[in-house]
């Protein structure tokens, strides 16, 4: 695994983090997130289910007491 110091003990002084590791940070959220999304689609319910839930729901509401 990668790491980075960026602190140099001997000033204090803050280095920034290489401009290609940025990018390879960016590209690896990027792409979980986009692997995020997908499961997310997978485990949503199909908008037909969901109104039939709803209507089930509507008459056993109407026929409860």
């Amino acid at each position: 695994m990668f790491t980075y110091e960026a602190i140099d003990e001997d000033d204090g002084q803050e280095e920034p983090m290489p401009l290609a590791e940025q990018r390879r940070i960016v590209d690896k959220v990027e792409q979980l997130m986009a692997l995020m999304d997908a499961l997310e689609q997978q485990l949503a319910p199909p908008a037909s289910l969901s109104e039939e839930t709803q209507q089930a729901e509507q008459r056993q509401a109407r026929k409860a007491p």
